[in-house]
């Protein structure tokens, strides 16, 4: 098959989200050709550093997975230029994907944080006489309602509801990381029999050579956070509880934060005003080397704002890489389909509480060095079976088939 994907944020081996590419890799040792439409700017660095400038567009290969960087107009905060930045990368994907029109794909995948470019997608397939394919990882406008930045009844959120059903109507399957998503889809009037659920995995390739976890035999203990620095990430949470620890004399325990987003600058003068001096914000490493920086933690944490969407589950980034890294987890997520739970991969608590925080750090300082091998391990043993990027490739494969 010729497989296209549109896909805004989706990164090269350079970058953070990297479940398109990896996939893809793995559909182009089956035999696939697979190109992958994505910005230049990335949402993640806040920066564009895959085009030169005066470049509209620039077509790059790894790995014999084709990528197209599109130009994007920059923003540094969820505002208007944001907005636009979204609006852009549809509007110029459609166009430039009509310079490769001579190359007809048999499959158009459009993937939706944001709505417009599942639009994007069809409008490309419908002209290249393609099959049509909606990835969801994210329920726009659900998420946005829950978490406040539009009202349920806005013309804002009853557009997004209307782009949405027009994508999952017209698509050929509705491909969704969500373990909960047929839930969703049927509420809102599809048939369970078009959802397809692949949940975000890893490529056990980047961590063949991680540092062996001992267990932690040597205090301070590293605990570490890699990901977005946003507001649903709910960050605030860890600083408050490394100031609890700190004022309760704790000092068994250093805190890094490696990652980067637009709640960054207010997060690191949030640390110095409440005087942390365990804390470390660093930038964020690519994926390819995500192994030399998880090597370094004895304790992973994964903190998320409780959302009304996530009742029909999450499948985020980070808990494959982080199982795969064999490390302990703290899960501050509301879930009901909880992997750290489910994997006795760690310690699982009510995200937003600060001093719930607290007492899972201090909990994972008292255990043994064993104790955290073994919860470390059985995080991998779970990858293994659920988040492993090749049996994800093949289910894409046969869903596309």
């Amino acid at each position: 098959m010729n497989i296209w994907i549109v896909n805004q944020y989706a990164d090269g081996p350079g970058g953070q989200a990297t479940r398109d590419y990896d996939r893809a890799k793995v559909l182009v040792q089956r035999g696939h050709s697979v190109t992958i439409f994505s910005a230049g700017f990335s949402q993640y660095t806040l920066r564009d550093d895959r085009l030169k400038p005066g470049e509209r567009y620039r077509t790059e290969r790894y790995d014999g997975v084709r990528f197209v960087w599109i130009k994007v107009p920059p923003y540094r905060r969820s505002d208007r230029r944001r907005a636009v930045n979204m609006v852009t990368f549809a509007w110029r994907a459609y166009w430039i994907a009509r310079k490769f029109r001579g190359e007809r794909p048999d499959v158009v995948i459009g993937t939706s944080v944001h709505p417009l470019t599942p639009i994007a997608a069809y409008f490309v397939a419908r002209r290249q006489k393609s099959r049509f394919f909606f990835s969801v990882t994210d329920l726009w406008p659900q998420v946005l309602i829950d978490m406040g930045a539009i009202k349920e009844h806005s013309i804002s959120a009853m557009l997004m509801r209307r782009i949405e059903h027009f994508s999952g109507k017209r698509a050929e399957k509705i491909l969704c990381v969500l373990p909960g998503a047929a839930d969703y889809f049927s509420n809102i009037g599809f048939p369970r029999s078009k959802i397809v659920c692949i949940p975000n995995g890893v490529d056990f390739e980047y961590f063949r050579t991680i540092k062996p976890f001992d267990g932690g035999t040597d205090f301070p203990l590293c605990f570490m956070y890699l990901g977005g620095h946003t507001p649903h990430h709910e960050l605030d949470s860890i600083l408050e509880a490394a100031k609890v620890l700190e004022s309760e004399g704790e000092a068994r325990f250093n805190m890094v934060l490696v990652g980067s987003g637009v709640e960054k600058p207010r997060l690191i003068e949030k640390a110095r005003s409440l005087g942390l001096r365990v804390v470390e914000f660093r930038d964020p490493v690519p994926k390819q080397r995500l192994f030399e920086t998880m090597g370094e933690a004895d304790v992973l944490i994964c903190p998320q704002k409780p959302l009304s969407a996530h009742r029909f589950g999450l499948s985020l980034f980070k808990i494959p890489d982080y199982m795969a890294s064999g490390r302990p987890i703290i899960y501050a997520v509301r879930d009901p389909n909880d992997p750290v739970q489910a994997a006795h991969a760690g310690v699982s608590i009510e995200p937003g509480d600060a001093v719930a925080m607290a007492g899972a750090i201090r909990a994972m300082i008292e255990l043994s060095p064993a104790q955290r091998i073994a919860m470390g391990r059985s995080g991998f043993q779970y990858a293994l079976t659920m988040y492993d990027v090749n049996r994800h490739a093949e289910a894409l494969e046969a869903a596309l088939t």
